[in-house]
């Protein structure tokens, strides 16, 4: 991907993490439900929150990119674990439309595990 795709996927999924970050930080009533029910603390609700929102401004930064999809990729898995744990399969789809984003903003950084063949020569 070029910079500019991926300062634009970036921004895009920014936006799409900001909300559900202030739903955890400001109590809003559906995600203090949802956690009560899945039998999370709020004080963990505000710390994905506050993870949420800090991962977001770091997805603008194009030094921090990388790193920041990888600690929000690790969270999505979190929270694709927990609605596959609760039977929530309809949610679990967020999660992993979330996770596809933020990998393809992390796998240009990530180590390559492959050795380059080297050209043979045809007599």
């Amino acid at each position: 991907m070029t910079n500019r795709q991926l300062q634009k996927l970036g921004v895009l999924m920014s936006l799409m993490f900001v909300p559900t970050a202030f739903f955890k930080l400001t109590d809003f009533f559906l995600a203090v439900q949802f956690f009560t029910k899945w039998g999370i603390p709020l004080w963990m609700m505000h710390f994905i929150g506050a993870s949420e929102l800090a991962g977001a401004i770091g997805l603008l930064v194009p030094r921090t990119r990388p790193a920041a999809a990888f600690a929000l990729f690790l969270v999505m898995v979190g929270g694709l674990v927990t609605h596959l744990t609760h039977g929530e399969y309809f949610f679990a789809v967020m999660p992993v439309i979330y996770g596809a984003g933020l990998y393809l903003l992390m796998k240009d950084a990530l180590p390559q595990f492959f050795v380059p063949q080297a050209a043979s020569a045809t007599v």
